[in-house]
């Protein structure tokens, strides 16, 4: 991966008097040439390159079921959760934009993310009673180094609603992926004589990993507000995705490795995103940025791999992925 290991900043690096200045920024009365067409709006094509660093919250979860119809007790058999993830991303966009018309405009966006997990909590759960009750057993683990990885290609139609408001509707594919880990494990609940190891016992060698990948098809729309060569913008997309994922549970000597088991579900996601953009220099931006998204699949399929060869399915009842965050970054648009 060409950045494998990207630097990151440190996570509190918009100081206080950054934002405000930003806030000021946005609210200071505009001189007449503010209200005006921007140069880079007058060209017959336009192009941004954008790099910016990110700072997310993140959650994923997935459970299974009993057997393939999710009807035999207990009804959730077993739930993973990656909870409280701290994430740090880099993000690389670039778009080109073309008159076609004086009011419409085509485009075309290509954005690559890199991101890692710097901090969280696994929880390890089985169930013996419905609906999550009777806690079999639990453990937690540590996420910290799990990567995440996205690509994105857009293609757009923006037209002009007036000089300065401008409203794109966009399709595009995107593929996306975790690469979870797990380390470091802690038994928290044990029941009874079940044959698991007792509260307390730790797991030094736990290495087990959990990859997903996420295919999805897209429609969006963004809305740009222009205040002379400042500018806001609102992003919304909308996802129909195929998901699928595989896992090496190390620790588990019945399981084959280094592929255990995987999953495979279809889903959707909605990803939204707040950007303000602040003139620096003639072709130098800053931008301030809000993100969230979310994605979720339903009735799935869990296919377990033994090492005697023999193989299990059962129903993979759902599966959850959302952060939110924001975003500071850099933008060089240029134009002919």
């Amino acid at each position: 991966m060409l950045w494998h290991t990207p630097f990151w900043p440190h996570r509190n690096w918009i100081t206080l008097r950054t934002l405000m200045a930003l806030i000021s920024a946005m609210f200071t009365p505009l001189s007449i040439a503010d209200i005006t067409t921007t140069p880079q709006q007058n060209k017959t094509i336009n192009f941004d390159f954008a790099i910016s660093s990110e700072n997310h919250t993140g959650h994923f979860d997935w459970s299974i079921a009993s057997d393939i119809t999710g009807t035999r007790s207990p009804n959730v058999l077993s739930e993973l959760t990656y909870d409280n993830l701290d994430i740090s991303d880099l993000n690389y966009q670039t778009a080109m934009r073309w008159k076609l018309s004086d009011t419409l405009t085509g485009l075309i966006e290509l954005n690559v993310m890199q991101g890692t997990v710097n901090t969280g909590q696994v929880l390890d759960a089985d169930f013996i009673g419905n609906d999550k009750t009777k806690t079999k057993s639990l453990s937690q683990s540590n996420p910290s180094g799990s990567d995440l990885h996205a690509i994105a290609l857009a293609f757009g139609l923006q037209r002009y609603l007036r000089p300065s408001t401008h409203l794109a509707f966009m399709v595009g594919a995107q593929e996306h992926s975790q690469d979870f880990i797990k380390r470091n494990g802690l038994q928290m609940i044990t029941a009874g004589n079940s044959g698991i190891p007792a509260v307390g016992t730790t797991f030094t060698q736990l290495n087990s990993s959990y990859k997903t990948n996420w295919t999805s098809g897209f429609v969006g729309t963004r809305l740009t507000q222009f205040f002379g060569r400042r500018q806001l913008e609102w992003r919304l997309d909308y996802h129909r995705a195929a998901y699928y994922a595989e896992a090496d549970w190390n620790l588990r000597s019945s399981f084959q490795h280094p592929k255990s088991f995987e999953h495979l579900a279809n889903g959707h996601g909605i990803l939204s995103t707040l950007t303000y953009r602040h003139p620096l220099f003639d072709h130098v931006f800053l931008t301030l940025s809000i993100r969230h998204e979310n994605w979720q699949t339903k009735d799935g399929m869990d296919r377990l791999f033994f090492a005697n060869g023999n193989t299990s399915t059962t129903r993979l009842i759902e599966t959850n992925w959302s952060r939110r965050g924001y975003g500071l970054g850099l933008v060089y648009r240029g134009g002919q």
